[in-house]
């Protein structure tokens, strides 16, 4: 790795301290001599915007928090290692936690990384004799960058920024601070922002589309870039699509299948700003397949390229109108004791079938009714005390839904 010359200035017995040659910020622990310098804040300086797609910088944060009418979400890495701290954390922090920060602590929707192989750096507040009212957090070693990937939806991104090589008073802080800005598509603009010392600088950007991850870098490789107090989320401006779903759909199962082939056509969309960008169906199986019986609800969700979000919902209903098949067969069984035997439904099924499945199997016994498990007792005339045995007259038992069914029941005791 190439390494870079750190001049610090201290006071050690009243003697200038020689260089010392370090490669990331988190190995800078001597604190400068000098007076402590506070957060000046200074103006930007767009130098390039090499922009293929529209976005707009903001070097201000009022006007920069103007453009949304709702407040975003703030992150200030409040809950890092504390106070003073100069700490290297994972490569990557996010709100599943890390070496610095607890599972939980930073907000969703962002993962803070860098180019290399290193860790981020955290530089707390009074790290290195800098007495920035926040802590910041970026690459760690001279020759990365910093980079903001965003995992939610995301077109508007504000952060304070520093460029630092050391310690407070350092003349080699500040300098030119590529950003690079990138959307769904790549690039979208390049702004270079020039820094003086230790001051830092806010950067607001707010794009036409959706922000996928932002760059931080400084072009000569010898300083580090931090942020601290990072707005971000997906503001939304101008009107949302407008969005029709077809009428509801009701139709039968097809024979001998539990379920219907359905078309449908798509929604009728309309922007009133024309940024429409995509249509897409969120929510149920697409047009042209089988939907089982029942009622399934399809979702269509329009978004345009400012984030503004519309979404319509109709049901598509498949009804079962095929009754089901009873198969009944006959059987012999013994009575008990008393003249009794207890029938259940399975011993009668010969097969019954049914295009979405049986549910249950159910009969009836004129004048004995079924108890609650399907089963029927079933009392059978005996006869004068001196008849033995014989065949009964056939009795009568049914399916659930399927009708009444005749059954010869050969009884013998």
């Amino acid at each position: 790795m190439k390494k870079t010359t750190l001049f610090i200035l201290g006071l050690f017995m009243g003697i200038l301290m020689h260089a010392q040659d370090v490669t990331s910020l988190s190995e800078v622990t001597h604190l400068s001599g000098s007076t402590p310098q506070g957060p000046i804040e200074a103006t930007a300086i767009v130098v390039t915007d090499n922009g293929l797609l529209p976005s707009t910088l903001f070097t201000d944060r009022p006007t920069f928090q103007a453009q949304c009418p709702t407040a975003l979400p703030l992150e200030d890495f409040a809950g890092g290692p504390g106070p003073g701290a100069v700490v290297e954390c994972a490569p990557t922090i996010n709100s599943a936690g890390d070496t610095c920060f607890p599972a939980g602590e930073l907000l969703p929707g962002v993962d803070i990384t860098r180019s290399g192989g290193f860790g981020v750096v955290y530089l707390g507040v009074g790290g290195l004799g800098h007495t920035y009212p926040d802590p910041y957090v970026g690459s760690n070693t001279f020759t990365e960058f910093t980079i903001l990937n965003f995992t939610q939806p995301t077109n508007q991104v504000g952060f304070d920024l520093v460029s630092l090589r050391g310690g407070v008073g350092n003349a080699a802080n500040g300098g030119d601070i590529d950003v690079r800005v990138f959307g769904t598509g790549g690039l979208i603009d390049t702004y270079t922002i020039t820094l003086t010392g230790d001051a830092s600088s806010f950067v607001g950007i707010t794009a036409d589309e959706q922000i996928v991850s932002i760059e931080l870098q400084d072009p000569t490789g010898q300083d580090v870039e931090l942020i601290a107090n990072m707005e971000f989320g997906n503001c939304t401006t101008g009107s949302p699509p407008m969005m029709t779903c077809p009428m509801d759909i009701t139709t039968t199962a097809s024979p001998n299948t539990c379920g219907a082939v359905v078309a449908f056509p798509p929604p009728l969309v309309v922007d009133p700003d024309g940024d429409l960008d995509t249509v897409v169906q969120t929510m149920g199986d697409p047009s042209g397949s089988v939907f089982p019986v029942g009622t399934t609800v399809i979702e269509f969700t329009a978004t345009d390229l400012a984030g503004n979000v519309a979404t319509c919902t109709f049901n598509i209903t498949v009804t079962d109108d095929e009754p089901p098949m009873a198969v009944c067969q006959d059987i012999t069984v013994d009575l008990d004791a008393n003249g009794m035997y207890t029938l259940t439904p399975t011993e009668i099924d010969g097969g019954s079938t049914d295009n979405c499945g049986i549910a249950s199997l159910e009969f009836l016994v004129t004048g004995a009714p079924a108890t609650a498990d399907g089963n029927v007792p079933l009392t059978i005339p005996a006869g004068a005390p001196t008849t033995t045995a014989g065949f009964m007259d056939p009795s009568t038992a049914s399916v659930a839904d399927s009708g009444i069914i005749g059954v010869d029941y050969s009884f013998t005791d």
